[in-house]
């Protein structure tokens, strides 16, 4: 269509324009030669991952690579290039995303350790069976998706659980002191702001050593109201 162009326009005498056109040619061909070039090269490494590729569902690669094969035949080096590199890049995701997973399920007695204390370990057990699941149909990189999302909310839950632990170690050392001075002041067990101080800090403790964190939270603030009240007396 462009050399068409160029004759026409030379026919017609403008020979500005003739020459414009016919010297865009060689550079269109130039980059279309370049993209065969690439498709090419690209269709064969797609071919030979997929032959040393194990443990992955390689039906849609497969597809898609007899497709890029297909637009290479009929000249759309631009289809082919794009779906080989595709495969590639694919193909490259999967087996990170495998190796990730087999990696992680190999150490699964150490991950389900960090929750079988939590109140909910349950859920977590569900969550794991889940990627492995995944793992078992294959599915590769929705199950490091799962885990990396299990992984992420563990990690939080665990740091609201390393910080309750902590406002309890730091209620008890103050309540060991509170009680000291209760004693020298004679209020003891029999008073009735003593026992619900010692009821809730003990009420805290069980609710933190079962996970459940919500209520080991609200415990200690009521420890503490009553501690506050002790401390004014004494």
């Amino acid at each position: 269509s462009l050399l068409s162009e160029a004759t026409t326009n030379l026919e017609n005498e403008n020979p500005k324009q003739a020459y414009e056109c016919a010297l865009s040619i060689p550079i269109q061909l130039s980059s279309v030669e370049g993209n065969a070039e690439i498709a090419i090269h690209a269709i064969g490494s797609a071919k030979k991952k997929l032959k040393e590729t194990d443990g992955l569902d390689l039906n849609l690669w497969n597809k898609n690579l007899l497709r890029a094969e297909s637009a290479l035949e009929k000249g759309d080096y631009s289809l082919a290039r794009g779906l080989a590199e595709g495969v590639l890049r694919q193909l490259d995701t999967e087996r990170e995303s495998m190796d990730y997973i087999r990696k992680a399920l190999r150490q699964r007695s150490k991950l389900k350790a960090k929750w079988k204390n939590l109140a909910d370990s349950n859920e977590w057990d569900k969550r794991l069976k889940e990627i492995e699941t995944a793992a078992e149909e294959l599915e590769w990189s929705h199950a490091a998706t799962l885990l990396q999302r299990l992984t992420d909310s563990l990690e939080s839950d665990l740091g609201a659980h390393s910080e309750a632990n902590e406002l309890l170690n730091f209620a008890k050392n103050e309540w060991a002191t509170l009680r000291v001075k209760c004693d020298k002041v004679g209020i003891d067990l029999l008073d009735e702001q003593r026992r619900y101080a010692e009821q809730y800090l003990a009420e805290a403790s069980q609710s933190a050593q079962t996970g459940e964190l919500q209520i080991c939270l609200d415990k200690l603030g009521e420890a503490d109201a009553m501690m506050e009240k002790l401390r004014r007396r004494v």
